[in-house]
């Protein structure tokens, strides 16, 4: 695969103020909701609702992401493998459907360490196992494109992953393949269009929770 032109949009300064906008907008309706599931997390799965992990961020660095925990019996450094995954409580798999639990990240975009449309976070043993199964010609540049754009919130990917549970290093060649191509057409217009598709990924998996 050739290495992949920067494209200008996801770097601008236009569209980091887009994003604090819209995560703005949304906190008035976000934050009562996030507040009601931190509050059912720790009255049905016990102590330490909120969750913290480290993923890495722009530029190869760490950072914490935050996340209603969904996974009481779980360590901080599990991997998950989507809204469906049967590790997650009864209570967490309902919030994972309605994607409460990452109401949180609105402070990761704040701070800067989330963009509203990217590659989703990943935590570093994930990326070494990426790098392990894939050849180099399509995990370069996408380690390219994930450290230089840094990850998001939504991509390609995270929709049409979240339509079924799927196991993890099956998914990592379609995973880089998808990134890269919301990388390089990524433009105001394509961001809309990952936005809409939220409302419809969150029907099919609540179709495929309860069909």
């Amino acid at each position: 695969m050739p290495q992949v032109q920067t494209n200008e949009w996801v770097h601008s300064g236009l569209r980091r103020k887009r994003d604090v906008l819209l995560a703005a907008s949304v906190l008035p309706l976000a934050a009562p909701l996030g507040s009601t599931g931190l509050l059912l997390s720790r009255l049905v799965d016990g102590p330490n609702p909120l969750f913290g992990q480290e993923r890495v961020g722009k530029h190869g660095e760490l950072f914490t992401i935050h996340k209603i925990r969904t996974m009481p019996n779980c360590s901080e450094d599990t991997p998950s493998v989507g809204a469906l995954d049967n590790r997650a409580s009864k209570l967490g798999r309902l919030l994972r459907l309605a994607a409460i639990d990452e109401i949180p990240q609105i402070y990761n975009i704040f701070s800067g360490d989330l963009s509203l449309i990217g590659p989703r976070a990943l935590i570093e043993d994930e990326i070494k196992d990426m790098q392990k199964v894939l050849e180099p010609e399509l995990f370069n540049p996408w380690y390219d494109v994930y450290t230089t754009a840094g990850p998001g919130c939504i991509s390609s990917f995270g929709h049409d992953s979240h339509a079924s549970e799927r196991e993890l290093v099956a998914s990592y060649r379609r995973r880089a393949e998808s990134d890269i191509v919301d990388y390089q057409n990524a433009s105001p217009l394509n961001d809309m269009r990952l936005l809409m598709r939220v409302g419809q990924t969150a029907a099919k998996v609540a179709m495929g929770a309860t069909g």
